[in-house]
């Protein structure tokens, strides 16, 4: 899936994985340091002693994707996530809904969000709401705002971005178990729009991509062994939104050197001269172009 996907693959969604589906990193995280940290796809946490994991509840008489977050100690709780390219929001009117509920009970969830340039500043700042009342069943919210007439600054460009921000005001420990989060144009809260799996998987992948465990790469075969011999081309299943950070780890027994790296996928070669019996080597990587 190329281009910026501002309206994914045409869809009224305009969050990519807000079904909760994709967990390419794993699908129970522990943040213990105030960072950024992901999660579900394209989606991310920024508090310490939050606790964040897949779960599957009965919503309407279905099965279905949440996550949950849960503070574990007195600190904030939040979800984050961001649209790519600004473009289109200028003095437009967004809907949001999502299906929510908290064992704890909150009462001050808000909605938030920022028009930013490719620079990562603020454009202009927007709330949906704020003091919302969450308890233990699960409830549809929806909230409507407009945003701003920005047309006047520059839009559009690389690395631009809406973020939204769900989180608490107040600090203190509780939880969140959040569901079908929908974003989209216009003043009325529609039906959540379903995407199969391997739409919501490319549309991440754009972001986000690892091997999802070992790979082979080469096979050594003692001293018959060349320095450079071995020069493999990997792939990414999708186009990247920009030359991804890319993190590779290989077996011991030989080191990696990272040829070329683009957003279409990397080539990389043996760097060592090695004698040691015959053996596959596997390596593992992670390509990282989140906004």
């Amino acid at each position: 899936i190329e281009g910026a996907p501002v309206n994914p693959a045409g869809r009224k969604n305009l969050l990519i994985n807000g079904g909760f589906d994709v967990w390419q990193r794993g699908t129970s995280i522990v943040k213990t340091t105030s960072a950024t940290q992901y999660h579900a796809d394209r989606w991310s946490s920024y508090f310490p002693s939050n606790t964040i994991t897949k779960e599957q509840e009965l919503l309407n008489g279905n099965k279905t994707n949440c996550l949950k977050i849960s503070q574990t100690a007195s600190s904030y709780l939040g979800l984050n996530t961001k649209i790519e390219d600004n473009s289109i929001f200028s003095g437009r009117t967004l809907t949001i809904s999502f299906y929510a509920k908290s064992s704890s009970g909150i009462n001050d969830l808000k909605v938030n969000g920022t028009l930013k340039n490719g620079a990562g500043t603020d454009i202009t700042v927007f709330s949906f709401a704020t003091g919302v009342v969450v308890t233990a069943e699960f409830t549809k919210y929806s909230y409507t705002t407009t945003i701003e007439d920005k047309s006047s600054v520059t839009l559009g460009d690389a690395g631009s971005n809406l973020a939204l921000s769900i989180s608490r005001a107040s600090a203190g420990t509780s939880d969140l178990t959040i569901s079908e989060v929908q974003l989209e144009l216009g003043s009325v809260a529609t039906d959540f729009e379903h995407r199969s799996y391997g739409e919501e998987l490319a549309l991440c992948q754009r972001y986000f991509e690892t091997s999802n465990g070992s790979v082979h790469w080469c096979t050594l075969v003692g001293a018959a062994n060349i320095q450079y011999a071995f020069n493999p081309v990997f792939n990414y299943s999708t186009t990247k939104r920009s030359n991804p950070s890319l993190t590779v780890v290989s077996d011991a027994g030989v080191a990696v050197q990272l040829i070329g790296n683009n957003i279409n996928g990397f080539d990389l070669r043996n760097n060592s001269v090695n004698t040691s019996a015959f053996s596959d080597k596997y390596l593992t990587w992670i390509a990282d172009a989140e906004l």
